[in-house]
Parts: structure tokens; sequence; C-alpha cells
């Protein structure tokens, strides 16, 4: 997760149903996906502005 910013994720803990192990999980928001999606195979792509124009 180092190509996203820290305002686009957020970390929570995720617990399943009759269980008491619990795990964290990071949720990253729709920029973050563009930004995940182009950073390999665009390197010089700003998601961020793509995701304005979209």
């Amino acid at each position: 997760m180092a190509h996203v910013a820290e305002e686009d994720k957020t970390t929570t803990l995720i617990q399943g149903t009759c269980s008491n192990y619990k795990s964290k999980a990071v949720l990253i928001n729709e920029s973050a996906i563009g930004t995940c999606i182009t950073a390999r195979s665009v390197p010089c792509f700003d998601a961020k502005e793509y995701s304005t124009i979209v």
C-alpha cells in the first residue's frame, strides 16, 4: 500500500462470526484503487487527477 495516500485509506479490525480471532484490514477508496492500478502500468499517471476527470 505504499502508493496509496494516507487520506485514501483506513485500517479496521474484522472479526468473523463465531470467532474470537480479529484481523487487521486496510480499506481504500476509489481514487486509491486507481492509484494501485496505474502505479504498475503508468508510473507518471496521477490517479487522483484521473478520478476527478472520470
